[in-house]
């Protein structure tokens, strides 16, 4: 479906999203859980690479990742 879609991460410690190879969210950081989000437009059967780079520092670990799709209204 064609949109806008969000992209979120949220990771302990740090983490990031590249779709179609270009970096969509940095989230590279020793940190307690935080997520961070980012954007982008597509149009219907759009191929889209995601990679999620994520690594762990100390103490509590996790890595999510959520899709929103935000269509426009006409």
């Amino acid at each position: 479906t064609s949109g806008s879609y969000t992209f979120s991460l949220n990771s302990d410690d740090g983490s990031r999203l590249y779709l179609n190879g270009q970096q969509s969210i940095s989230n590279w950081y020793d940190q307690g859980p935080t997520t961070r989000t980012g954007t982008i437009t597509l149009t219907g059967a759009q191929v889209v690479s995601i990679e999620v780079d994520y690594y762990q520092a100390g103490g509590g670990s996790n890595v999510s990742h959520r899709k929103d799709l935000h269509l426009g209204r006409g």
